[in-house]
């Protein structure tokens, strides 16, 4: 099943990614921005909490634009990011940013799903 995110009224729409990617929608200074994101060979050949911990810390680099380690700690307020699927900042120029976001499900080697929630 793809991976779905509505996008945000006005303009209103839908982007649709397959299921391993990261859909993205981004609304700076009134103009929408989406994307597929495919996450690294990292973060999909990894296994098991590596896995997990890899695609949270891939996941938040890429929301906040931000530079991080895959295998950096998690902390409770970027855990809460990834869970409300929403992170807003002001950026360089002032304006709001508003990033709303639907995770990726990647099949790990041993056949479970690894989920960045």
């Amino acid at each position: 099943m793809p991976t779905k995110k509505r996008i945000p009224k006005p303009p209103g729409g839908e982007l649709v990614c397959s299921t391993n990617q990261m859909a993205i929608v981004e609304v700076r200074n009134g103009e929408v921005f989406a994307e597929c994101h495919d996450a690294p060979g990292k973060v999909r050949s990894a296994t098991g909490s590596d896995q997990k911990l890899f695609l949270r810390n891939w996941a938040l680099s890429v929301i906040t634009r931000e530079d991080r380690s895959l295998s950096e700690t998690i902390t409770h307020q970027e855990l809460e990011i990834l869970r409300s699927q929403k992170y807003e900042y002001i950026n360089e120029d002032g304006f709001e940013v508003i990033v709303q976001f639907r995770l990726p499900r990647l099949q790990s080697r041993g056949g479970s799903e690894a989920f960045a929630e």
